[in-house]
């Protein structure tokens, strides 16, 4: 009789053992689900943020297309406006060299004017 208390013993032993083990393997298949829901939300927040960095590289790409556009531009009116002081600088001096021609003949008008109207 004296084995029975220790068999009965050993069976609350295991009873409670399984009870442990039991408690231990929920609070494993907790903590493996609040990981699985946190590595499904890393994932969904890594997409998320890889649209983000997508979206980003495409406005990048965008304003440096419209940059270079701008710089290009830039450049065709800057050259524009430098041939075209170029022409108005050459016209300057065209009439610059012209006054005292008109000059001249203006004089001469004047001259013979003056000659016609003492003719008369």
């Amino acid at each position: 009789m004296a084995t029975a208390p220790e068999g009965g013993g050993t069976l609350l032993q295991l009873w409670e053992e399984l009870a442990d083990a039991q408690g231990k393997l929920s609070a494993c298949e907790t903590r493996l689900e609040v990981n699985s829901r946190r590595d499904r939300d890393l994932v969904k927040d890594k997409m998320d943020l890889r649209k983000v960095i997508d979206g980003v590289r495409n406005k990048l790409r965008e304003s440096e297309d419209r940059w270079v556009r701008s710089q290009r531009q830039m450049h065709r009116l800057k050259s524009d406006c430098e041939s075209r002081q170029r022409v108005a600088q050459a016209c300057y001096m065209r009439l610059y060299n012209l006054v005292p021609r008109v000059l001249r003949i203006v004089g001469d008008f004047m001259q013979l004017e003056e000659s016609a109207q003492s003719s008369e």
